[in-house]
Order: C-alpha cells, then sequence, then structure tokens
C-alpha cells in the first residue's frame, strides 16, 4: 500500500520539465508583443558597422558581437524616434 501512495503522490506532483529552446523562444516573443516590439533580421554589412563606431554608437575595435551590433543599432532607432 505505502508503494501505491506514493505512485498517486507523484501523478499529482509531477517533476518540473526542463524548458525547451522553442517554448523559450515563444516566452520572449508573447513578452515583445505585449510590450508592442517586435524583432527584425536585418543585414547589416561593414559600412554600417563603421558608421555606428562613428557616430559612437559602437566602440572602435576589430570584433563585435551580433547582440553589441543588434544593441547599438536598436538604440541609434530609439533616439532617433525620441528626437522626430
Amino acid at each position: 500500500m505505502g508503494n501505491a501512495s506514493a505512485a498517486v503522490r507523484r501523478a499529482r506532483h509531477p517533476m518540473p520539465r526542463a524548458v525547451t529552446p522553442a517554448a523559450e523562444k515563444m516566452r520572449r516573443h508573447r513578452e515583445r508583443a505585449a510590450r508592442g516590439e517586435a524583432c527584425y533580421r536585418v543585414p547589416i554589412g561593414a559600412e554600417v558597422v563603421a558608421f555606428l563606431v562613428r557616430a559612437g554608437w559602437l566602440p572602435d575595435r576589430e570584433i563585435y558581437p551580433d547582440l553589441e551590433i543588434a544593441e547599438a543599432v536598436a538604440a541609434l532607432l530609439r533616439d532617433t524616434a525620441r528626437r522626430n
């Protein structure tokens, strides 16, 4: 009888599942949508990176992580939108 009650307890309280990458991606999508935001894939070439450096949105160096470039572009666009 002890084993049966343990089985019932496990059935009522299942182990938490690991969050899958797809579930995490959907969660971020829903959070952005709730804030009225979206993500877009935009090709960024060397000339745009050079502009971001000249304009002060990126530090001057040889290599940039993708996220740093994305954040610089987003900051530039937010600043421009606020000014206009």
